[in-house]
This record gives C-alpha cells, structure tokens and sequence, in this order.
C-alpha cells in the first residue's frame, strides 16, 4: 500500500515538474483547444501544474489519503475523456502531459492514465479493507479500531523482532511520524497548496503578469517606409510579423498566431510575416517552419536579407506589428502580445 501511495506521489510530482520546466509548450497547447484567449490558457496550464504538485506532496505526506486518490482518480477520468475526445476529432499532437521529456501521444497518454487508474483504484480498495485512520490512546497511528486493544496498539510484539537491535527505535519514531503526519495534516495541506500555487508563478511567469502597457520599441519606422511599397504593405490593415526560421521564440510566436487567427476566425491573408534570410533555400524552409509551427497555416511570407531585415527591427525578433497604410499602429514582442488588441485592430 506505501509502495503505490509513493509511487503515484512521485508521478505526479514528476509529470507537474516536466510541464513546469517546459510551460510554454504546454500552456501553447491548451490555447490550440480554441477554448478561451491566451492569457486565460497560460493560467490554466499553470494550474494544471498546481493541482499536480498538490495531489503529489498530498500522497507522499500520506495526508488526506482517501480524498487525495479519489480526486486523483476522478482526474485521471476526466483527463482521459478529454483524450478520447481529441483522438476522435483526429488530434494526433503531443499533449505534452510530461512536457518535452517524453513526446507522447493522446492514446500513449490513454494508456498511462488507464495504467494510474487503476493504481488509484487498487489503493482504494486496500483503504477500505484498513479501515479508517485514527490515533490511538498510547500514540500510535491505527487503520481500524476505535478502542485501544492490545493488537492494534502493538504491545504484543514478537519478543525476537522486538529484540533486533534499533528495532524499538525505528517503530517508535515511526510511530511518532504518524501521528505528527496525521494530527496536522490540515496544516501540511494548506503548506503544499501554498507551495503549489507561488511555484509555477514565480518560476515561469505568463505573460500577462508581465506586461507594462507599453509594448516594444524595437522596430525603426523609416527602415521599413523604404520597402512598405515594395513588399504591398502600404495599403489597408495588416499584421505583420518578424521572423527567423531558427529562433525559438518565433517558433512559439508562430504557434501562438495561428491559434489566434484560428480561435477567432481572422482572416489569414491580413496576417502576413517577414522572413530573415537564413537558408540557403529560404521558401521552403519557411513554408515547413508553418507545416511545423504554425498549425500547418501557410501565411503570406516575404524574405529579406539580414542586411535589410536588422535594420528594421534592431536585431530583435520575434516581432509583431499592426500595420494601417503602411504606418506603424501597435508594436509587440513576444512577451507583450495581447491576441485581443491584435481582433479588434483586424476587426
């Protein structure tokens, strides 16, 4: 019974770590659910993570036991009815449920929660053949009785195991573990929560905690005025974005558009994008970085040698600007963009 109350602990406590060190790629992928905007998703995922920590340290402080894994359990159900619902929309991305250490699939995720299920429901029915936990009159921690006999308070022993030595002394602290587990666990669960909810916040904050209001101030106007015209970006509303194929924050800039042009419909042919010039084969390198990052949304591109395209945004990249007639409206990193400015300004 410890040895599963450990390991579905140490899962846990392992699958919130994975997403934590890797928040970006799993609070992108609750956003492509379509469900709600950007900033409400990156809560969200973080969330998600809490709820882990929570059920984690829950377990292996062996607080709460019977709530800990029916909740775990009833997560796990729920978990798996939303895997069962991507796979019948013929959703074959990672979930990324163990962040980036392990790319795994919705059914590979059925089958590893279908596996914790039913280590939660083993758990379940050895608590129920224990009986509930109480403290004894003589200190100890018992599973069953509510009186204080002399088989449940252990006071007959083995006289050879008792004779072992440190025996006596390891059941004692033990024993004296237990009920300090037990007598303040209502303490230890406020201290996990807590614990829980500063950690995915402090480490990886969302962007919307981070915002100033006043956007970025990389881009030089009167470099891009030169080539507005050239590239037919001198006439109506255009977002426009900087990328480079090898950067990794385009990447998830990239990801991030094409689940707002997506989510709220926005037409793709207003969205267009700059690339730096990279590759020896640039066209096709930009059209596989959308096959792989941009939801497989293949929007309007430009390439521009690096001699150009520095210029323009100081060597600074993701960036992502509103464009009216060629005139620069709104200006953002990738840290500072608010999928609702970017609706109303297409809109």
């Amino acid at each position: 019974m410890t040895l599963l109350r450990i390991l579905l602990g140490g899962f846990f406590l392992f699958s919130a770590c994975s997403k934590l060190f890797s928040l970006d790629s799993f609070e992108l992928y609750v956003f492509s659910m379509g469900l709600a905007g950007f900033d409400v998703c990156a809560v969200v995922a973080r969330l998600v993570v809490v709820f882990e920590l929570v059920i984690g340290i829950a377990y292996l402080l062996g607080i709460y036991r019977r709530t800990v894994n029916l909740t775990a359990l009833v997560s796990l159900v729920l978990f798996s009815l939303f895997l069962g619902w991507r796979m019948a929309l013929g959703d074959e991305r990672s979930c990324h449920c163990m962040g980036e250490i392990a790319d795994l699939k919705p059914f590979d995720s059925l089958v590893k929660n279908v596996i914790l299920g039913l280590m939660c429901w083993r758990l379940s029915v050895l608590y129920r053949r224990k009986g509930p936990r109480t403290v004894s009159c003589c200190g100890g921690v018992e599973e069953s009785c509510s009186c204080c006999t002399s088989s449940c308070c252990g006071n007959v022993v083995e006289d050879s195991v008792n004779s072992l030595p440190g025996v006596k002394g390891f059941r004692k602290c033990n024993a004296q573990v237990k009920v300090f587990l037990e007598r303040q666990q209502r303490w230890l669960l406020v201290g996990s929560l807590a614990v829980a909810l500063i950690l995915p916040f402090a480490v990886t904050p969302p962007d919307c905690f981070q915002r100033t209001g006043e956007g970025s101030h990389y881009f030089i106007e009167q470099e891009f005025t030169l080539r507005a015209a050239e590239l037919g970006l001198d006439e109506g509303r255009k977002v426009l974005c900087f990328y480079s194929t090898a950067c990794e924050f385009c990447q998830r800039c990239a990801s991030r558009m094409a689940g707002i042009i997506r989510h709220y419909g926005l037409p793709a042919e207003e969205v267009q994008v700059i690339f730096m010039q990279s590759e020896e084969n640039q066209e096709s390198a930009s059209r596989a970085f959308f096959e792989e990052y941009g939801e497989g949304l293949q929007l309007p591109f430009h390439v521009l040698h690096p001699f150009d395209f520095i210029p323009m945004t100081s060597g600074n990249m993701p960036l992502v600007l509103l464009i009216e007639d060629g005139k620069l409206v709104k200006e953002y990193d990738y840290t500072s963009l608010e999928d609702r400015e970017i609706v109303d300004f297409l809109r």
